[in-house]
């Protein structure tokens, strides 16, 4: 559920950082690659896990959580201990103070880390199971497979609940803004290559009027959607286990029925007319 330490990645930090207080873009990608660097960072991150997966409540009952906005500078220079053993293990105000003058430049340069997009790879994966998984002559086994695992997979997901609440920041932060929608082209991107597999291999063709970016962004926001409305509520019945289901599955299956063309030529709109005007006349009685 929680993000591991990824001290690991061998990738650049230098074009995801950009609160560091070096004036020299060289000076600012050295900075960005230091291993302490990457240590406070990691350890932003192990704090954040804890908030969105907290902790037993102890003997009274108080949940052993904490606010992201409530973050401090020594609890992340403390937690800089308990990293990955190929990351630093001792930090200090200095060298924090060093790299972020001011605390809020340290939490910027964090939802950056925490937005890249490797941190979304179960997802990307996920998509590429789906691809190899769509032979299946049952269709409608392999989606409802996929959406559930999809779907149970961004409900326990400490990234996807972080990506939800930096969202509500992206409309004043241009930066946080271009990183989420990084993430969003990249996920969606994999994706849309499964549905056009999906279609290309089973001559499926898509009724007039809609294409195939607008069935992905339905389908990957309605997945959004019940991700959140799940964490908000775990009684929501968007999963059921026993039957490995979900209704991100029921969702696509409709609206790849309502997207196909099998052949009449019609629009959306002409089948929900068609459709409504054939329900027309007075209700059925009622059994007796």
């Amino acid at each position: 559920m929680g993000w591991e330490g990824s001290g690991q990645v061998d990738d650049d930090l230098g074009d995801v950082l950009r609160h560091l207080n070096r004036h020299s873009r060289q000076a600012q990608r050295q900075l960005a690659n230091h291993p302490l660097t990457r240590a406070y960072l990691e350890a932003g991150m192990r704090l954040l896990a804890e908030e969105f997966f907290p902790k037993p409540a102890d003997e009274d009952d108080r949940p052993q959580h904490r606010s992201f906005l409530r973050i401090s500078r020594d609890q992340v220079i403390k937690e800089v201990a308990h990293g990955p053993d190929d990351l630093p293990h001792q930090g200090n105000p200095g060298s924090l103070r060093d790299r972020w003058p001011y605390f809020s430049d340290y939490l910027g340069d964090l939802i950056l880390y925490a937005l890249r997009i490797d941190r979304f790879g179960g997802h990307l994966e996920l998509a590429e199971q789906a691809a190899d998984a769509i032979g299946d002559d049952t269709l409608s086994l392999a989606a409802h497979e996929i959406a559930y695992r999809d779907l149970n997979l961004k409900i326990d997901d400490t990234a996807t609940r972080f990506h939800f609440l930096v969202t509500a920041f992206a409309d004043h932060d241009p930066v946080v803004a271009k990183a989420l929608s990084a993430v969003y082209e990249e996920l969606t991107e994999s994706w849309r290559q499964v549905y056009e597999k999906i279609f290309q291999s089973r001559g499926l063709r898509l009724r007039p009027g809609l294409s195939l970016d607008e069935f992905t962004l339905i389908i990957t926001a309605v997945a959004e959607g019940l991700a959140l409305r799940a964490q908000g509520d775990r009684s929501t019945a968007v999963l059921d286990h026993k039957r490995r289901r979900s209704l991100l599955g029921t969702a696509a299956l409709a609206l790849m029925i309502a997207f196909v063309d099998p052949g009449d030529g019609q629009t959306l709109e002409d089948i929900a007319d068609r459709v409504a005007n054939s329900q027309a006349g007075p209700p059925p009685a009622p059994a007796t």
